[in-house]
């Protein structure tokens, strides 16, 4: 087997009240969709075509030193790879709790990203590794647009409207890391690898609106205000995720590895949101102010957090081509958050005067642990030279959970016709949510040599999926307060579900002289009456 051909050796032949009320039952609807904090490797674009599950039980240079530093010894010659990838997305180490009351994961994903892969080069007795990925964007911008600024209705009267929209983007991505590994006696060889990543994703957004409408006079021929509204809103928010890694591997006889791993990420997530509604009515005949109407809505949201990795993986090659793969892992982390609302509104003219001013806000502090099993076989068989297909199973076991406990604070004031009514009240909240999920996947790889210099990759994969949802929300008022509503002091609710799904995957490589390769992969899943997410990733590879 060359560092760059990848050919397989292992083969035989062959309101308030309404603001806690919605708060009380949208909690226990929360969902609970974390990837790791810490992301995975992605696989090359050869083994993605091949099916992803297959990362390593299908040699494949690029993937194996990914998951094993200790497998940056089997390079043979120094090898240059450019790769455009769409890795997998992490997620901060803590769940988010949106303006709307439920707590959720945020998902930090990442797309087209540009990598580099240097393997091979020797220097103090050690063979190294590295590899930098990338991801830069930034965009900025005000567009001024004028909708219908200027028309008339057929009575003469006359609507002006403008709005003003501008958004400044950031999305950045960098990932590096450096292994290097050495022989220990004729059979063991040890690899070490250092690494990091670091994650910044952010937005600042304003959109302002105005609508005027003017009312034509016939007996003086003027105009005078009819109506106006205004709406401005806003949002500043960012997300930060550095993760940090620390890896450990071992190949030895030739037959087994050994890969130990330990991480710490940290990241923290802030969000600033304004939305304003000023609806104002005019008296057409004196044009003074008859109703006016304001309504402020802000939301916020602040969250820090940590976590720890520690996972363990083997590999073990028996005679026959069979290999069997097996990873656990688990991480575990605290975060503190900070989060609620703002509602504020005043209205008066031809109707009753209003106040409303509503706070509400939840102080806490929670723990995040995810626990994960994979277990993977397979077996390549060589057809008539030219053919190479793989069966396979791999099972995956996965199980999330967090809970948080803190106050919350709530205060509300309203005044109507003159009287007033005020509330002050802390109560104990508290979420708490378990999501387990089994997968069976029963894939087959098949790889055509058509030509010495054009190969064809392609999978199909069966998926079983089992999983179990179970949580519990704490939601507690004094009673007494609010009319005497009385909320329970817990919720639980548990579910079952099953499914399945098939994936398909496509991809092609174009070779010269065993020293330039081009692989590409592009990617399809397949469910009953639809097809959908496409989505492809390469690597250029140069072989000195």
């Amino acid at each position: 087997m060359t560092s760059s051909g990848y050919r397989s050796h292992a083969r035989i032949p062959a309101g308030f009240g309404i603001l806690i009320f919605t708060a009380a039952l949208v909690l226990p609807q929360v969902r609970a969709r974390a990837a790791s904090t810490f992301g995975s490797s992605t696989p090359s674009a050869r083994i993605q075509a091949l099916g992803s599950t297959f990362a390593w039980t299908i040699p494949d240079m690029l993937t194996d030193i990914t998951l094993n530093p200790a497998r940056a010894w089997d390079a043979e010659s120094l090898t240059f790879n450019y790769g455009l990838r769409n890795p997998n997305a992490s997620a901060l180490p803590f769940p988010v709790a949106s303006y709307n009351s439920e707590p959720d994961f945020f998902n930090m994903d990442i797309s087209r990203t540009n990598e580099i892969r240097i393997f091979g080069a020797r220097a103090l007795g050690w063979k190294w590794a590295m590899e930098a990925e990338w991801k830069l964007h930034h965009d900025d911008g005000c567009n001024q647009s004028e909708i219908n600024p200027f028309s008339r209705s057929s009575g003469g009267d006359i609507r002006v409207e403008m709005r003003e929209n501008c958004d400044i983007d950031d999305d950045n991505y960098a990932r590096f890391d450096i292994a290097s590994a050495r022989r220990l006696g004729d059979r063991t060889v040890l690899g070490l690898r250092a690494g990091g990543t670091y994650r910044y994703d952010s937005r600042k957004m304003r959109d302002r609106t105005v609508s005027d409408v003017y009312e034509y006079d016939s007996d003086t021929g003027g105009y005078v205000p009819d109506y106006g509204r205004s709406r401005d809103r806003m949002r500043d928010s960012a997300e930060k995720l550095f993760a940090g890694y620390l890896e450990a591997g071992m190949t030895w006889k030739e037959s087994g590895e050994l890969v130990v791993r330990g991480g710490y990420a940290k990241g923290t997530f802030l969000t600033n949101d304004y939305d304003l509604l000023i609806d104002t009515r005019y008296d057409n005949y004196t044009g003074e102010i008859n109703d006016y109407n304001y309504c402020l809505i802000e939301p916020r949201e602040e969250r820090d957090g940590e976590s720890w990795l520690l996972s363990v993986s083997a590999k073990k090659r028996y005679q026959g081509g069979l290999i069997i793969a097996a990873t656990g892992r688990h991480e575990r982390g605290s975060f503190e958050s900070d989060w609620g609302e703002n509602f504020t509104q005043y209205s008066w003219g031809t109707h009753s005067a209003l106040q409303i001013e509503d706070r509400f806000r939840i102080i806490g502090e929670g723990e995040r642990s995810r626990s994960e099993a994979v277990f993977s076989i397979g077996k390549t068989y060589a057809l008539e030279q030219r053919i190479d297909l793989t069966p396979g199973a791999h099972v995956l076991y996965r199980r999330k959970k967090f809970n948080e406990e803190g106050q919350a604070y709530i205060s509300s004031l309203i005044n109507e016709n003159g009287g007033m009514s005020s509330l002050r009240s802390d109560f104990p909240v508290m979420f708490e949510r378990t999501l387990s999920r089994t997968r069976l996947t029963l894939p087959i790889a098949i790889e055509f040599r058509a030509a010495s210099f054009f190969h064809i990759y392609s999978g199909f994969g069966v998926n079983f999926t089992w999983t179990r949802d179970s949580e519990k929300n704490s939601l507690l008022l004094d009673q007494g307060g609010l009319d005497d509503q009385y909320f329970p002091d817990e919720m639980e609710t548990d579910g079952n579900a099953f499914d399945s799904s098939y994936r398909a995957t496509l991809g092609f490589s174009l070779r010269y002289r065993e020293k330039l390769f081009f692989d590409m992969y592009t990617k399809s899943s397949i469910f009953p009456g639809d097809i959908t997410y496409y989505y492809y990733a390469f690597d250029l590879r140069y072989v000195f």
